[in-house]
């Protein structure tokens, strides 16, 4: 097969670490959408990937063969094609990954994405009779169920007028009215018919169905790309060549095919759980998650593992089905008649025998006149499109704002049961650097979950392909590290790693914590400087940075899509923790007191509220519900032997007695309740109990051990 070696598009350099790491493990890298261009800087500085032969030299076919180094796996985190960089990508991106896949089957794991599953509707809803394709005018013959009129706006749009402001029909109305200044409603049917090619229909599925407008043209300009590279004089590439490059991408053969046929909804190695959304969020209902869930299946799998393969053969089941019935008209769908369902008592559709009963009232796809229609595959493509219950694909770790939400006890302790002690997702772009996101741990649940949040897709959005130069490795190494290294947008590089576990008590040890708001107490422990910079906002630990000069933490806020981010030393952000603590521990109230805001210690910011002189109770209360005083608390002495409710009572024992001895050190403040002594004080609020102690442990630091 014939090469063509070309000059790397980036000047990238591998991250200036305190030595590159020793203990190999899983290169990650998710969601990179078809920018080429972001890929390429990824491989360079990656230290398990490589271009073979130092840099890309592309195939044929448009794939660059890489190298995956010895010791080294690579996962991909889903969502592979669709919004590309400066010369699209999608085509050279997904077919590196199908190749480096192929290279290295058991090394290598394509995570499947919504952007990655939706290309299944494809060969349904692009269907239309082959030889009947003119390209020189652009049109075909649709099938039945593709003409214009038929066609609806998205299905996951529940209000029927934004739907039908989203049909191609609508699609047409406003470029014609764009064309002629007038109002869309101005637009005939007869008119817009006259522009239905099958080229406007998919640019309407990459704008409207797809959210990657623009598309169709940054994949002409990539196939323009691709035929230069063997003929410099070569003609652009046209119309018809991207639509043959769409519509054969699904078809056997195709790469977006080949990718959904090797790709898998979740994997384990080793203690992590890799999966493109989450296991909360999505369609999940509050205190609700994904692990165990199944499509089809009301029983949970508690095993881990039996999950993971079970919900991988489900996917396997329905990319078998969509491969043998991928449209929903024609002589294939009359084959598969075995039942008619009516929707609204008046029209009905066929299903195919292969979709299980359990899952015919759960998935459809409705038409411009409320049929009902099926084709093969189509429940795996609701599960990553929408849907009622829980998918790994559209999960999302995060709460409404956007700052980081915990995973439910019930979630993390069957993980945990299962040896799941990281969950590494994408999906969701959070920033200009992977998110670190820690639950449980010493003296809570053990040993508790550290979450990776590794989509960086809006990481500069002042950039043309809202990344810019930012750019992460995240690994997962084998000795149980997790590790980081990239640069930011502002050029600043990071690298940091966490040890194994969620505990511990040496930077950079504090990303991944929310930082106490800076008021009351804590705003008293801090520069005014730094009170200026963070305001009354919630932050949390985002990353850290080292180099000769300084340490540095980054820490984030988010309230929609606005993020907020300020650099801390690391001693200012210690003593934000210890400033906490010792409000916690000093009998100071979560919330502001209206009659003396002033004085009286403080933890506020989000969800918090004024609770009293019970600091713990409301510790309790207001972690139970957003992590924002979630910090770890080591226990003392060997507590190997115990089992986990004797190991829980001694930490009361082990705490009960450090308050005791803080609270009789700083009794002469006046911060002591009248009426009480330091005994009571304690036990009115520590019972102990398994249950209160996993409240208690989240409100706790121990800053001298920090």
């Amino acid at each position: 097969m014939v090469t063509i070696v070309t000059t790397a598009s980036s000047t990238a350099t591998k991250a200036p670490c305190s030595g590159e790491s020793h203990a190999p493990g899983v290169c990650f890298l998710t969601d990179v959408e078809g920018n080429w261009e972001y890929f390429t800087v990824f491989v360079e500085r990656s230290e398990g990937l490589s271009f073979t032969g130092g840099q890309p030299r592309y195939h044929d076919d448009g794939a660059c063969e890489l190298t995956l180094h010895e010791g080294w796996c690579f996962v991909h985190g889903g969502d592979s094609c669709d919004k590309g960089g400066a010369v699209g990508g999608s085509v050279r991106v997904v077919r590196t990954l199908v190749a480096l896949k192929n290279k290295y089957p058991d090394r290598v794991t394509l995570i499947l994405g919504n952007r990655d599953l939706n290309k299944m509707r494809w060969s349904a809803q692009l269907a239309f009779e082959r030889g009947s394709y003119d390209a020189q005018t652009g049109f075909a013959t649709w099938n039945e169920w593709n003409t214009l009129a038929r066609v609806d706006g998205p299905c996951w749009v529940a209000d029927d007028a934004k739907r039908a402001a989203m049909t191609p029909m609508a699609y047409y109305r406003k470029l014609l009215a764009k064309e002629k200044g007038v109002k869309p409603e101005e637009v005939s049917d007869a008119d817009a018919l006259l522009i239905d090619t099958v080229a406007n229909r998919i640019r309407w599925h990459f704008k409207e169905m797809m959210g990657a407008d623009g598309e169709f043209e940054r994949r002409r300009l990539e196939l323009t790309f691709l035929k230069r590279l063997h003929d410099a004089h070569a003609a652009e590439a046209t119309e018809a060549d991207v639509v043959w490059s769409t519509v054969a991408s699904v078809e056997e053969g195709g790469f977006m095919r080949e990718y959904i046929e090797l790709g898998s909804l979740a994997h384990v190695h080793r203690n992590c759980l890799y999966m493109h959304g989450g296991i909360v969020g999505g369609g999940c209902k509050a205190d609700e998650h994904a692990v165990g869930a199944v499509p089809g299946s009301d029983e949970r799998i508690d095993d881990v593992h039996e999950w993971v393969a079970a919900l991988n053969q489900w996917k396997s089941t329905q990319v078998a089905e969509w491969i043998e019935m991928p449209s929903w008209s024609g002589a294939s769908l009359a084959e598969h008649v075995v039942e008619l369902r009516l929707e609204n008592d008046e029209t009905s559709i066929d299903i195919p025998p292969s979709v299980p009963t359990a899952q015919r009232e759960v998935t459809r796809w409705k038409t411009l006149d409320g049929c009902t229609l099926r084709g093969g595959g189509q429940a795996l493509q609701d599960y990553g499109l929408f849907t009622d219950g829980p998918t790994v694909v559209l999960g999302r770790h995060l709460q409404k704002t956007g700052m980081p939400m915990s995973v439910p006890d019930e979630a993390m302790d069957l993980l945990n049961k299962g040896g799941i002690r990281r969950v590494v997702v994408g999906h969701t772009p959070h920033g200009t650097c992977p998110t670190i996101i820690k639950a449980g741990g010493p003296g809570m649940q053990e040993p508790g979950l550290v979450v990776v949040m590794a989509d960086t897709s809006f990481s500069d959005m002042k950039a043309a392909d809202n990344r810019g130069s930012a750019v992460s490795e995240v690994q997962l190494l084998d000795n149980g590290e997790v590790r980081v290294h990239g640069v930011l947008p502002d050029r600043r590089e990071l690298c940091y790693t966490l040890p194994d576990g969620v505990g511990g008590d040496a930077h950079p040890e504090l990303v991944g914590w929310d930082v106490p708001p800076s008021t009351g107490a804590v705003a008293r422990a801090i520069g005014m400087d730094v009170r200026e910079m963070l305001g009354k906002d919630g932050f949390f630990v985002k990353a850290f940075l080292e180099s000769e000069a300084e340490q540095l933490y980054l820490l984030q806020h988010v309230n929609g899509f606005v993020n907020k981010y300020v650099y801390l030393r690391p001693n200012e952000v210690k003593r934000m923790f210890e400033a906490q603590l010792e409000a916690l521990m000093s009998g100071g109230t979560l919330g502001e007191d209206e009659h003396d805001k002033a004085d009286e210690p403080t933890i506020g910011g989000e969800g918090s509220s004024s609770m009293g002189g019970s600091a713990i109770e409301g510790a309790a209360s207001q972690t139970a519900s957003n992590r924002r005083a979630q910090v770890t608390m080591h226990l003392l002495g060997d507590e190997e032997a115990l089992d986990g409710n004797e190991r829980h009572e001694y930490a009361l024992q082990e705490f009960t007695k450090q308050m005791e001895m803080f609270l009789e050190e700083n009794s002469e403040g006046g911060v002591a309740t009248p009426g009480t002594t330091n005994e009571s004080r304690i036990s009115k609020h520590l019972v102990p109990t398994r249950d209160n102690m996993q409240h208690i442990m989240k409100a706790v630091l121990v800053s001298t051990n920090l």
